[in-house]
């Protein structure tokens, strides 16, 4: 499982084929190997400090994968190839950490 800290504000970005749908880019290069990371996923999330969003399956053209529709917010589903999106965080959950065990 990899994992990406992504500030969706400086990310690269393009326009789909299609013109509909805004695209980020995510290098695997730049992903972590949370089975390698100390602590585990648990371990790479305790820093978080905005919400977490978990992609089990998601939906991407190479390494581009949807941020947007392009006259308004995606709705989070739409991301993934429908076997899976989980949102972790508020100020409650730690952004997510307190999901884990």
């Amino acid at each position: 499982m990899k994992g990406w800290k992504v500030d969706t504000s400086a990310v690269e970005t393009r326009v789909s084929k299609e013109g509909n749908i805004v695209e980020y880019k995510l290098e695997d290069s730049a992903g972590t190997d949370l089975g390698e990371f100390e602590g585990g996923v648990k371990g790479w999330l305790k820093g978080a400090k905005s919400r977490v969003d978990v992609i089990l399956d998601p939906h991407c053209m190479g390494e581009w994968y949807p941020l947007k529709e392009r006259t308004r917010k995606m709705a989070p589903q739409f991301k993934s190839n429908g076997v899976g999106y989980i949102r972790l965080g508020d100020d409650m959950s730690k952004n997510g950490v307190a999901f884990l065990r």
